[in-house]
C-alpha cells in the first residue's frame, strides 16, 4: 500500500516546488533599475532644512493652515542640497505612449524657461531638457527632452514603473539611487520609517525612510525591492546638512497624479475648503479655528470653534486623515463634513473651490 502511495507523494511535491516563484537577486534587481535612472544639472538656487529653520515650521499638533500655507516661506522644507539646482536625480518614465523625465521641482528651479540638462547611465554627455510642468506643492517636475538626439536617447532607455504606495508597509525594505555628494548612480538601502506624513502641507503626502539620501539625491526614485517607484526623494531634515535617517519622499500615487496633469494640462488642480484649524489636545479633535470671509466653509455656516469629526466620509483622527480626505477632491465638487458644535453633532455640504495661483499666495 505504501509503495503505491510513493508516486503521488513525489508529484505532489514536485509540483509544489515547481511553481514556486524565484525572486530575483537583488543585485540583478539594481543593475536593471540603475539605467533608468539620470542626473540633472541647472542653475538655479535653492536652501536647505536646519535646526535653526526647522523650529519656524509648526510640528504636527499645533496650529496648521487649512489651505492658506502658501503664505509660508516653503524653501526652508525642501531642499536637501545645498548648491541645489547645481545638480539633482531624475528617471524615466513613460505616459500616452511617450518617456518623460522626473525630478524635483526645487531642483529644476521654478521658473519653466530654466536651463536643464540630463546627462544618462554609462556617459558624461549632456541633452538640453525643456520642463513642460513644475508643482510647486508637491515639488514634482516634469521634463522632455528638447532635442532629436536626447529624444533618440530616452527612447532607448527603460521605463520605471509606479508602485502603488498605498501598498507600501512600514519597515518595508527599501532602496534609492542617486548622486549623493556627487557620487554619481550610488544605491542605499533601508526601511519605511512612516507612511502618509503631511510635514509641508495639506496636499504633499510623504514617505519617511532612514534610506540614506543626501545632497544630490533630490528628483531621484525611491523603490520596492521589485524596482518599482514607491516615491519620488524630496527633502531631508538635518542639523548640518548631513544624513541622519530623517528622509521624505512624495508618495508614488501623488507623484503620478501629478505628473499626468501637468502632461495633460500643465496645471494640477486642487480643491480647498477655506478654513485653518488647531489641534484640541484635551479633546484630542481638529478645531476650527478661522475662516476665510466669504469662502466655501464659511458658506456651509461652519464656524470658529466647531470640532471636525469627518470630512468626505473619512474620520478626522491624526492630521495625516485630513490630506487624505481632500485628496481625491476637484475644485467644486460638494463634500460633507461633520462637525461637532457643543455637543450636538451637525453635517454641513462644503463646495470646494480651487485653491489661489502660487504667485499670489506667497
Amino acid at each position: 500500500m505504501l509503495t503505491k502511495l510513493m508516486p503521488v507523494v513525489v508529484s505532489l511535491w514536485v509540483l509544489l516546488f515547481s511553481t514556486q516563484v524565484v525572486a530575483e537577486p537583488f543585485t540583478d534587481t539594481v543593475k536593471r533599475v540603475v539605467p533608468s535612472v539620470c542626473m540633472v544639472t541647472t542653475n538655479s538656487v535653492s536652501s536647505i532644512v536646519n535646526d535653526k529653520n526647522q523650529k519656524d515650521s509648526p510640528p504636527n499638533g499645533q496650529q496648521n493652515p487649512f489651505d492658506d500655507f502658501l503664505k509660508k516661506d516653503q524653501s526652508q522644507h525642501i531642499a536637501p542640497d545645498p548648491n541645489a539646482g547645481s545638480m539633482g536625480t531624475c528617471f524615466v518614465v513613460s505616459y500616452k505612449d511617450k518617456k518623460f523625465v522626473i525630478t524635483n521641482t526645487h531642483v529644476v528651479g521654478l521658473i519653466k524657461d530654466g536651463i536643464s540638462k540630463v546627462i544618462f547611465y554609462g556617459s558624461f554627455k549632456t541633452y538640453p531638457a525643456t520642463i513642460i510642468g513644475l508643482d510647486k506643492i508637491s515639488d514634482i517636475a516634469v521634463l522632455e527632452m528638447s532635442t532629436t538626439e536626447g529624444q533618440r536617447v530616452i527612447e532607448n532607455i527603460k521605463s520605471l514603473l509606479w508602485a502603488n504606495s498605498n501598498n507600501v508597509q512600514q519597515g518595508e525594505d527599501i532602496w534609492a539611487i542617486g548622486h549623493p555628494m556627487q557620487q554619481p548612480f550610488s544605491v542605499t538601502k533601508g526601511i519605511v520609517s512612516y507612511k502618509g506624513r503631511r510635514n509641508n502641507n495639506t496636499w504633499q503626502e510623504l514617505i519617511q525612510s532612514d534610506v540614506a539620501i543626501n545632497s544630490g539625491n533630490s528628483g531621484g526614485p525611491l523603490l520596492n525591492l521589485e524596482g518599482e517607484i514607491i516615491g519620488v526623494n524630496s527633502f531631508i531634515i538635518t542639523p548640518a546638512g548631513g544624513q541622519i535617517g530623517v528622509n521624505f519622499s512624495v508618495t508614488s500615487n501623488l507623484a503620478k497624479r501629478v505628473v499626468e496633469q501637468l502632461i495633460d494640462t500643465g496645471v494640477v488642480k486642487r480643491a480647498k475648503m477655506g478654513l485653518m484649524f488647531g489641534a484640541n489636545s484635551d479633546r484630542g479633535l481638529f478645531v476650527v479655528t478661522e475662516l476665510e470671509p466669504e469662502g466655501p466653509s464659511k458658506e456651509a455656516d461652519i464656524q470658529e470653534n466647531d470640532f471636525l469629526i469627518k470630512i468626505n466620509g473619512i474620520t478626522i483622527n491624526i492630521i495625516d486623515d485630513i490630506g487624505k480626505a481632500l485628496d481625491p477632491v476637484l475644485p467644486g465638487e460638494e463634500i460633507e463634513v461633520v462637525i461637532l458644535r457643543g455637543d450636538k453633532l451637525i453635517v454641513k455640504v462644503v463646495k470646494t473651490v480651487a485653491i489661489g495661483p502660487i504667485d499670489d499666495a506667497l
